[in-house]
């Protein structure tokens, strides 16, 4: 989880330090987020990111609860899926001065 966490603080120090999106996200060379969205849209990328971030929660503590090598091992894969799909999330409603849930 340590892992997945330093990835998104890394993606968003660097989506910050080029002003451009990451081109795995979409974003073309030197092309950033809107830093204005509607609140339909900060709504739902709100929830979302609420929505992955309990799940990564509750997939934590299964893999906190089992001792079975496999099952950890693909609770720590899922926790990691979770983290990546929750980055363009978190740096959209930051780069539009939003808070993340």
């Amino acid at each position: 989880m340590r892992h997945a966490l330093t990835a998104i603080v890394l993606a968003a120090l660097a989506a910050c330090a080029t002003d451009s999106g990451p081109p795995q996200w979409g974003y073309k060379p030197g092309e950033s987020a809107p830093q204005v969205i509607s609140e339909a849209e900060a709504e739902t990328l709100t929830t979302q990111y609420r929505d992955f971030k309990l799940k990564r929660e509750e997939i934590s503590n299964a893999m906190a609860a089992t001792r079975d090598p496999g099952a950890r091992a693909r609770y720590a894969q899922i926790i990691d899926d979770l983290s990546r799909s929750m980055e363009p999330l978190a740096y959209r409603l930051r780069s539009a001065g939003r808070p993340l849930p």
